[in-house]
């Protein structure tokens, strides 16, 4: 799939009738987080960025989140216990909820 930087710099797929649109609005708070926890962040955050990124619809935006939040795993922490995520009428976010106090929004996707 190949992608195209927009004006406003988030970056679309070019590939099909319906691009998914997604931007990333904030980086990942790690606080006073250990080796294992900062692995876990990074992977897991990952994770979810193929899965917008490879979908091509908002159907397979949701299955691959599912499968992401049931499977994805790193040094025994899962997607649940590190981020939250959510759908709209033509949106998803996800946020961190792991080490923050405040959590502000990571991930807005508009399809």
């Amino acid at each position: 799939m190949e992608f195209q930087k927009q004006s406003d710099g988030t970056w679309s797929p070019v590939d099909n009738g319906h691009p998914i649109k997604l931007s990333i609005e904030s980086w990942l708070n790690k606080g006073e987080t250990n080796h294992a926890q900062d692995e876990a962040l990074d992977y897991i955050f990952l994770n979810i960025l193929e899965a917008i990124r490879t979908s091509k619809s908002e159907t397979q935006l949701r299955e691959r989140m599912k499968l992401t939040w049931r499977f994805c795993t790193c040094n025994n922490y899962t997607a649940e216990d590190l981020f939250s995520y959510g759908f709209g009428g033509s949106h998803m976010w996800v946020i961190q909820t792991f080490k923050t106090e405040d959590p502000k929004r990571l991930i807005f996707v508009e399809f």
